[in-house]
């Protein structure tokens, strides 16, 4: 894949994608935007809790009991 000139010429600097290299804050924001749109969609259950925990867990790999604010002794 070629490199844009921009690229090319130390213009602007190539971000990478990568969930490791994410700024927190990009995180974050990502994060609330996709609660916002579940809480909208699915309000309050059992359907909303489930896909949230989902996301949490496959795609932030972080601890569910976290997201609940529970602490986890494993």
């Amino acid at each position: 894949m070629s490199n844009s000139f921009s690229e090319r010429q130390k213009i602007i600097e190539v971000k990478s994608l990568d969930l490791q290299d994410m700024p927190i804050e990009v995180k974050n924001r990502l994060w609330n935007i996709i609660q916002d749109y579940i809480d909208n969609k699915y309000h309050e259950g059992h359907d909303r809790n489930l896909i949230i925990e989902s996301i949490w867990d496959k795609f932030f790999k972080q601890n569910k009991n976290d997201l609940w604010g529970q602490t986890s002794y494993r």
